[in-house]
């Protein structure tokens, strides 16, 4: 089996997450949005098919929830200073935002929320395995929030480390590990500064980032609807497509068993 890393992207409603049923052998789910539950069914070993073929398991990471003392707090600074003094607070709170960090732990030792089966290290994963990350944008919220924690207004330096922090761990995802994986993200318009134009691009922190995104993978695929069909498309205009195995279409079945 060859590796392969995918980016699936589109709207809400696109079938992004649902097109990871269809994955033809075990599967973790690194889940950072709610409702991966309602989407994948969870199961184990299932009975009359090769052992762990079609395994679902998935760790959900919920989003910083900071009780409402550090949101009072929060908007009485921004009532009470000016944005230069704002910039300068150190991060705050940053203990309640450690989210990002429960994503690394995650990853070094995969554990499924529903059944308690530990996995190991992802990089430990051999080629029959899938790992996906649903989504960037809830990675890039946790990264800044590793960062700055609650300060309402963040400096450069603060998104160029969490900007570094997402970049270096798609790096480790794509690059590092044997097993497949999958990363699913919402689209922003960006500036493309090769055409002077705008691009529907993956949904991270800042416009230098998410031009590099793809540059780690070998598809990344638009998904979208058609009244009550769903596709992948690697031509759709205007979207920062890429595709090494699959067809040049706006039509493709969406389905990860061509992948192989």
């Amino acid at each position: 089996m060859t590796k392969y890393n995918v980016i699936l992207c589109g709207p809400v409603g696109s079938g992004k997450t649902s097109s990871l049923r269809t994955v033809p052998g075990p599967l973790f789910v690194i889940a950072t949005e709610p409702g991966i539950e309602s989407i994948l069914d969870h199961a184990n070993n299932i009975e009359g098919g090769t052992p762990w073929a079609k395994a679902r398991h998935w760790a959900f990471i919920p989003p910083a929830d900071p009780d409402w003392s550090t949101m009072i707090d929060n908007a009485n600074k921004l009532n009470k200073f000016t944005q230069e003094q704002l910039m300068k607070m150190p991060g705050v709170n940053r203990q309640d935002y450690t989210q990002f960090i429960s994503v690394l732990n995650t990853c070094a030792n995969l554990k499924c929320d529903i059944c308690g089966e530990k996995f190991g290290a992802m990089d430990h994963l051999g080629p029959e395995w899938t790992v996906a990350v649903d989504g960037l944008s809830g990675l890039s919220t946790m990264s800044m929030d590793l960062v700055a924690g609650g300060k309402p207004v963040k400096t450069q330096a603060d998104w160029g480390s969490a900007m570094d922090n997402v970049e270096r761990l798609v790096m480790k995802w794509t690059g590092s590990t044997k097993c497949n994986f999958v990363l699913v993200s919402h689209l922003d318009r960006e500036y493309d500064e090769l055409t002077g134009g705008t691009k529907l691009m993956v949904s991270t922190l800042g416009r230098k980032l998410a031009p590099r995104i793809p540059r780690f993978f070998d598809e990344v695929v638009y998904c979208h609807r058609a009244c009550t069909e769903f596709f992948w498309s690697s031509t759709e205009a205007n979207v920062d497509t890429k595709v090494r195995r699959l067809p040049f279409s706006d039509k493709i079945k969406p389905d990860f068993g061509q992948l192989k």
